[in-house]
């Protein structure tokens, strides 16, 4: 009896499938999966159970005897519990009813209302509640926003005892039932702020076994955050993402519990993101208590740890090809990164070997490689979507964003000055791309420019994940009604066609926080024209004054220059000439101004440039032309003053400068200060209204004497026709008492043939004054009156003497001496008459302009004074002409000698003093 009693021990306590009374195996059936399965997943079940569980093609009778033969295995262990709840009904035959086990197992212990409310705590203060994880999917929903989010979806499994439930299954025949969660107790457990459109723990049924122990399996689909990065470091390389819940309905009565992680979590093959790998050693469930004044709040926090398939930097993810492309642009935290490797155009494969054989993938330098050159140099057909990529981070920040608020200053800027004055630094970057012109009517140029804004906005940062996006595009505008995102305030100050003028134009967001907002258009601005004075040989400056007119106390801005303008290979090579204007690059200078303004004081950033005209056409179209036409005027000095065209010849040169003036008039500005193009056109007709002076003076002179000549001829006509042939007879008479002498007074013969002759040129020089000289004045008349009467008393002397022969030597010789006397006085006259009427000439306009007096004396002397000035004038020219007046040319000759010797000497002075104001001039505009 002993050794029946033993072996009836030994054998009862052996975990068998098949217990209740009648039921035998069924060999050769393979049982399927159910949720016992997940019990004993979650079970600290033995290892060499864990291997035979793995095998789902094991039939029940294998079941059977290795069940049996696991010594580690009880009759009244959990484990056999659950593996009979599973098997029994699959490979058990003769078992009763479930349907009637389990109404049955309703009725009795599922009758009382009050267990619903009633927490089942049987031992200690607390009841305990253990939790386990199947992770079967996950995916990215937020690709860095606040730390990006993961969607995790699984099932959760609760289990707790309730003592209230149990009863005896080999009676009953049936070893768990199935409730709903509204007919039992149940945890309070909840996910903390969770949404309804992103977060479901669904309703689902409860098993209850009849050992008291109850699992409470949830499909839940759970959106984690993933945890944020601190400082610049944007982006680490593993990805922590946490789903909360929270239990504060329950008071602390209830503790949540989980084991062993290996045991708790479960994750399928395919539940990782893409470029990582979900760590299923790492990831675990944490609980915790805190407690309120008013209450004691059970924490669970699920940690999900995503590691990176790969550690070593390459520019390309696993999923991505890379190609040997060309690098064309740099962003600037590459750049603050790698100062010495800034050379544009380098090849992917050169980047790439310096991040992977340098950097892991948890460093910065790595970020900041992939965000530059990922799209230049991977072939991701099988990385993430790029377009939902960026629309997922849009839609996500754009969401309940202040556009009118500045952000706070962010520590990425690269003045950290600025964080404690809570002014946010914009950086600003010009890009000239063409010059267009310079007004100089209205004062203003235009430049067709690239204008870029970079500023950090830490509302727009993310933290991407490997693989994803590096950059988002946003609408951006000043209009508060058009943007997406806040922008400054920023206008061209100086402007007539501002910033806010240029085409709307979208902004680029860094994950990083960095936004660039670049507009492209053209900027017109009013110029100062600084330099104009020495047009065309001047350097005209002109500036942008870029900025905002506002308080910086009210805006909270600082727009600082980080770098100088850059220019399209149009300008920097000046192949771009068919223009006025050519852009001095080496001259642009860059400054931060301020102004005070109403109330308070303003910087702004000014950009100067310098242009260079083009001086050559204004030289040959208007510096040529009126230098070579003033000299061409000079060219009347050498036309005969009695020539008509000599003065409409020079007019005509002064109408063509006054026409030169209209036109250069509409390429010049009209300023406070003489241009020096406006000297020279000013000097050049000064010097052509000289020579009209000095010809209509020549053309005066000339006209007043012809007209004096022709009155002085009309007055010796007259006096002629009065004398009669008085001075012939006198010569006749002088003749024959010559002849009566004979040969004893030869002497007295010859001497009356010398007073023939005497009297008888004075008479051929009256005729040929009568056509260089208008009219002879009135004393001569009145001198050759006496002569003749004298004459005609010397004759009749004559005859008287010629009855003496004694006295007629004496008396001859008396009326020889007066007869020389007189004819010598007549002469002398003569010959002064012609020199004072040739000087009078000259004189004659001064003479009527000034010599106002009668006074004789007074008279005489201004115009010996007059005659002299002009005497010593004509005497200049005359150097180069070597004139010769003589008292035997005519009246007219003479005068034109004059004149011809004025015109060399006005040619003089003009060409030396106009070659000399050129001179300077031409001096000062090539210094300027």
């Amino acid at each position: 009896s002993g050794y029946v009693k033993e072996r009836f021990t030994e054998e009862s306590s052996k975990c068998d499938i098949c217990v209740f009374n009648g039921s035998s195996i069924r060999d050769n059936v393979v049982p399927s999966l159910t949720k016992a399965v997940t019990r004993l997943w979650s079970s600290e079940v033995s290892d060499a159970i864990s291997t035979v569980l793995e095998d789902h093609s094991n039939t029940c009778g294998e079941w059977s005897n290795i069940l049996r033969d696991t010594g580690e295995l009880t009759a009244d262990s959990t484990d056999c519990f659950d593996l009979r709840d599973w098997l029994s009904w699959q490979c058990c035959n003769g078992m009763p009813s479930l349907s009637e086990c389990q109404a049955t197992v309703k009725r009795t212990r599922l009758s009382d209302d009050t267990q619903q409310m009633i927490i089942p705590i049987t031992k200690g203060s607390s009841l305990e509640v253990k939790m386990s994880l199947h992770i079967s999917e996950s995916s990215i929903v937020n690709y860095g926003v606040d730390g990006g989010a993961v969607e995790v979806t699984g099932s959760l499994l609760l289990s707790w005892v309730d003592e209230r439930l149990k009863w005896n299954s080999l009676e009953e025949g049936c070893s768990s039932v199935i409730v709903q969660e509204s007919d039992i107790w149940v945890p309070k457990l909840v996910k903390q702020d969770a949404n309804e459109a992103t977060d479901t723990l669904e309703v689902s049924k409860i098993d209850v076994l009849a050992d008291g122990r109850i699992f409470w399996t949830r499909e839940v689909r759970m959106r984690a955050r993933c945890n944020t990065s601190n400082e610049k470091n944007f982006q680490r390389s593993s990805r922590v993402c946490m789903v909360d819940f929270v239990d504060n309905e329950d008071n602390g009565l209830v503790r949540y519990v989980t084991g062993d992680a290996r045991k708790v979590i479960h994750i399928d093959d395919d539940a990782s993101i893409p470029q990582y790998t979900l760590d299923e050693n790492q990831t675990t469930i944490v609980a915790n208590t805190s407690a309120t004044r008013d209450n004691v709040i059970q924490k669970v926090q699920l940690q999900l740890f995503f590691e990176p398939l790969d550690n070593v930097c390459n520019i390309c993810d696993r999923t991505g090809a890379l190609t040997n492309g060309t690098i064309n642009s740099l962003t600037r935290d590459w750049i603050e990164l790698f100062p010495e490797q800034t050379e544009e155009g380098f090849q992917c494969f050169v980047y790439n070997s310096l991040l992977n054989s340098t950097y892991s993938i948890f460093s910065e330098e790595c970020i900041a490689g992939r965000a530059n050159f990922e799209e230049a140099c991977c072939d991701d057909d099988d990385t993430l979507s790029i377009f939902e990529c960026e629309d997922n981070i849009h839609e996500l920040i754009v969401d309940g964003l202040n556009t009118i608020t500045p952000p706070d200053p962010s520590s990425n800027e690269q003045d950290e000055s600025f964080a404690t004055e809570d002014q946010v630094e914009v950086s600003v970057l010009l890009d000239v791309v063409q010059f267009i012109d310079i007004n100089v009517q209205s004062n203003t140029f235009s430049m067709l420019v690239s204008l870029e804004l970079q500023w950090f906005d830490k509302r727009l940062a993310w933290e991407p994940f490997i693989g994803g996006c590096h950059r988002v595009t946003y609408r951006a505008s000043i209009d508060s009604e058009l943007t997406e995102i806040w922008v400054p305030t920023f206008d061209l100050q100086n402007k007539l066609e501002g910033v806010q003028t240029l085409p709307e134009a979208h902004a680029s967001v860094f994950y990083d926080g960095l936004v660039s907002w670049r507009k492209t258009g053209v900027l017109t601005a009013t110029c100062e024209l600084t330099g104009v004075t020495s047009f065309p040989f001047d350097d005209v400056s002109c500036y942008f004054d870029f900025g905002d007119d506002q308080d910086p106390l009210f805006h909270r801005v600082h727009f600082v220059n980080k770098e100088n303008p850059q220019y399209f290979s149009s300008l920097t090579d000046n192949s771009f000439n068919f223009q006025e204007y050519r852009l001095l690059i080496e001259k642009t200078s860059v400054a931060e101004v301020t102004e005070s303004l109403s109330g308070f004081e303003n910087s702004f950033i000014r950009y100067r440039f310098f242009f260079d005209r083009a001086e050559m056409f204004y030289v040959h179209m208007f510096v040529v032309i009126y230098i070579s036409f003033t000299y061409l005027s000079f060219g009347i000095f050498f036309v005969d003053s009695n020539t008509g065209e000599r003065l409409g010849f020079v007019t005509s040169i002064l109408f063509l400068l006054v026409a030169q003036d209209i036109t250069l008039a509409e390429l010049t500005p009209i300023t406070q200060e003489f241009l020096w193009i406006g000297k020279l056109s000013l000097g050049s007709k000064c010097a052509v209204l000289l020579v009209i002076v000095h010809s209509l003076v020549i053309l005066w002179a000339l006209t007043r004497d012809i007209e004096e000549s022709e009155q002085y001829d009309e007055r010796q006509e007259e006096n002629i026709s009065l004398l009669g042939a008085t001075p012939i007879a006198q010569n006749e008479e002088v003749q024959r008492s010559v002849d009566l002498e004979g040969s004893s007074v030869p002497t007295n013969r010859q001497a009356l043939i010398n007073d023939t002759e005497e009297n008888e040129k004075p008479v051929e020089r009256q005729e040929k004054d009568k056509s260089a000289i208008g009219a002879a004045p009135t004393t001569q008349n009145e001198e050759v009156q006496n002569t003749v009467d004298l004459e005609e008393s010397s004759v009749s002397k004559n005859e008287w003497a010629l009855t003496k022969d004694i006295k007629k030597n004496e008396l001859s010789d008396e009326r020889r001496e007066e007869n020389k006397k007189f004819i010598g006085k007549a002469v002398s006259a003569q010959n002064e008459e012609v020199q004072s009427t040739v000087g009078w000439g000259m004189t004659s306009f001064f003479d009527s302009v000034v010599l106002r007096t009668k006074s004789d004396s007074g008279e005489g002397c201004i115009k010996r004074s007059l005659r002299k000035g002009i005497d010593m004038y004509c005497s200049v020219g005359n150097i180069f002409l070597g004139y010769k007046i003589d008292e035997a040319d005519p009246k007219r000759l003479a005068l034109r000698k004059k004149a011809k010797m004025a015109d060399a000497t006005s040619c003089l002075i003009c060409f030396l003093g106009y070659t000399i104001f050129m001179l300077s001039l031409l001096g000062i505009g090539i210094a300027a």
